[in-house]
């Protein structure tokens, strides 16, 4: 259960107070307070004719956090407008009665960083980084035919030999450790509970800004949606198993790895330099004057 400042009401009052008429307000959703907080700011804001629009990373329900679509649903048709990650989360939505337009988002989440930028090393080590417990990532107890570098927190389990854990570290610290081989895009917890792995054809994972920031190989399912993206761009590795993992990496030399590193780094500069935010917000302007 997220929490609400019993003071919301007012802080909703002191933030649209600052805020121009006919302007425009974006929000990221969800916003992990809880609804009431966001349906005020939303009331407020329209009382002064300004439209919201919800920048959405996550949608809780089809990430299996929230058992009811429908509340989601609730939230998000009271904004103006709202981007979505996918295609495929708008069709899902759309069937469970969204009426509010949508912005799909084409291109990853931006990554700004202040670590240097760097040329990563030709390497087959696989990096992992992000939520490491048993419910995410228990997969990586069966990858035994990889070497792996793993980052991040709740490690709950043990990891095989192959697999080295090198801690925690902060968004900048870990661009600048992440600096040969390749990352792996992949969440997968307990066989009977699949929601996770799912939820890939939807969203945009945020490693992948990680990665691509780092200046890494990305490697994703192929059926997911950064898959889809990375294909279509040339800048990654895809694949249908993690048991395919072993043998794609052997038929990786390092001219080939070079080659998709220039790849990479058309997107480095991109994702550390708010390209997709600026086009992403530019075709939501572009969007609201033509329902105008």
């Amino acid at each position: 259960m997220y929490s609400v400042p019993n003071n919301y009401k007012l802080i909703n009052d002191n933030v649209v107070k600052t805020m121009m008429s006919h302007s425009n307000a974006y929000l990221q959703f969800p916003l992990y307070t809880n609804f009431p907080l966001e349906v005020d700011f939303i009331e407020k804001a329209h009382a002064k004719e300004i439209k919201v629009i919800a920048i959405v990373h996550d949608i809780n329900s089809l990430r299996g956090l929230r058992n009811d679509i429908q509340k989601d649903i609730s939230i998000l048709n009271q904004f103006d407008l709202i981007t979505l990650p996918s295609r495929a989360a708008k069709s899902v939505l759309e069937r469970h009665n969204l009426i509010t337009p949508v912005v799909v988002q084409e291109n990853p989440f931006d990554f700004l960083t202040t670590a240097p930028l760097k040329t990563a090393h030709f390497s087959k080590i696989v990096n992992f980084a992000g939520n490491i417990s048993y419910s995410k990532a228990v997969f990586l107890k069966n990858m035994r035919d990889v070497t792996m570098h793993v980052y991040g927190s709740n490690l709950d389990f043990e990891l095989p030999n192959n697999i080295k854990y090198l801690g925690k570290l902060s968004n900048d610290e870990l661009v600048e450790h992440l600096g040969n081989g390749f990352g792996l895009l992949w969440d997968a917890g307990e066989i009977n509970k699949p929601t996770f792995k799912s939820y890939e054809k939807y969203n945009w994972q945020y490693k992948l800004s990680l990665y691509l920031a780092a200046g890494i190989i990305p490697v994703a399912d192929k059926m997911s949606n950064v898959g889809k993206w990375l294909k279509f761009n040339g800048c990654g590795i895809t694949i249908s198993d993690l048991e395919d993992l072993h043998g794609e990496l052997l038929t990786i030399s390092r001219s080939k790895y070079e080659t998709l590193q220039n790849e990479v780094k058309l997107q480095q500069h991109r994702v550390r330099e708010g390209y997709y935010t600026q086009k992403l917000v530019s075709s939501i302007e572009k969007s609201l004057e033509i329902s105008v």
